[in-house]
């Protein structure tokens, strides 16, 4: 920390203390030693004295758009309290080459990975600049959140969330660089958005539930109303429905979602009215269909055509996951498979079914 920077932090914190009620959560996950990038959600100009006065003992390094060293007074000051021009969507590899610097130098560059305030306060969308500096540096990560009761002004309480930090190797910089950088923002802007408890974004799409507070508020409520829950984001359902099948599954891999929210709401939807389907496959065509859970073959058969119901035989069964594994119905028949099963057989969701009847 230098000089200038400590009697900076001192005036300025005796100041604040008088015109905010700040507050502090996380302090001890700030490391004592080596270089770090703090990665914080901006809303106001007032943020990094704020997110600077929550880091004691410690010199954070922000990155700041260029246009505010337009003015030489100014300049002047923010280059001597550490700040450092960055000119925004120009790629400036001379501010990253900065940043790589300072962090293998041991130090803690500060970054509002957004790129301009967010004046909503809302969730944070992924960005790849924080995590293309990150794999620059293989510095670790320190997510922040600032968090702003309704009223502005004198003694207004504001509120520095310091989350644990973010190992380099939890980045997950494999494979794919676009695909790499992508998975790491998520992963960065998904911790801030925890620490903010706002909604659900594209960040936190492919997270833990468990470390996403505003889904755990909803289950909390959910559970006493026997009701369930599904996490949706639906800018993502709306890029979803856009694209080519191919497309969607490579962008389900890349956000690490094993379906989309469609599916997951269309389960969900199943399981709370009771519904289960069952498969017919033939030369022309595959299809579901829709039965309640606990219907017995004969039934099922019905939904087909009256007749089947009429003139049930027997039900030929196999499970879809083991018809997929044997490479078709032949396949599964060789295998000894396919199961036959009469009247009083319950119908399991997924069963691929050949009806046999006589009328």
């Amino acid at each position: 920390m230098t000089p200038f920077y400590a009697f900076a932090w001192w005036v300025t914190r005796i100041i604040w203390a008088v015109l905010y009620d700040i507050r502090v959560e996380g302090r001890e996950n700030i490391p004592k030693e080596g270089g770090a990038l703090v990665v914080c959600n901006h809303r106001f100009m007032k943020d990094p004295i704020v997110l600077a006065h929550a880091i004691p003992r410690r010199q954070v390094f922000f990155m700041s758009k260029a246009e505010w060293f337009d003015n030489k007074a100014l300049g002047l000051l923010l280059r001597m309290l550490g700040v450092f021009p960055v000119n925004r969507g120009a790629g400036d590899m001379s501010a990253i080459d900065h940043a790589v610097e300072l962090v293998k130098g041991g130090q803690l560059v500060g970054i509002f990975p957004e790129g301009t305030r967010n004046r909503t306060g809302g969730p944070m969308k992924p960005k790849s600049g924080t995590a293309f500096i990150a794999r620059q540096t293989g510095a670790d990560i320190l997510p922040c959140a600032l968090l702003f009761g309704e009223r502005q002004g004198f003694r207004s309480r504001i509120t520095v969330k310091i989350g644990p930090v973010i190992p380099y190797r939890d980045l997950g910089f494999q494979g794919e660089e676009r695909t790499s950088l992508r998975r790491a923002s998520k992963l960065i802007m998904g911790r801030i958005n925890a620490l903010l408890g706002t909604d659900i974004s594209e960040a936190d799409m492919g997270e833990n539930e468990e470390n996403i507070s505003l889904v755990q508020k909803v289950k909390e409520y959910a559970g006493k109303h026997n009701a369930g829950v599904i996490v949706i984001c639906a800018k993502t359902e709306e890029e979803l429905s856009q694209m080519e099948e191919t497309d969607r599954e490579m962008f389900l891999e890349e956000f690490g979602l094993k379906e989309s929210g469609l599916d997951k709401l269309i389960k969900a939807s199943y399981s709370l009215l009771g519904l289960i389907s069952y498969l017919t496959a033939g030369e022309k065509e595959t299809r579901a269909w829709t039965i309640t859970r606990g219907t017995k073959a004969p039934q099922a058969a019905g939904k087909i055509h009256t007749d089947f119901e009429k003139g049930f035989i027997r039900a030929e069964v196999v499970e879809w996951e083991t018809l997929l594994e044997c490479g078709g119905l032949t396949g599964a028949r060789e295998k000894g498979k396919v199961r036959s099963e009469g009247k009083e057989y319950v119908m399991k969701d997924g069963d691929v079914v050949l009806f046999r009847f006589n009328v």
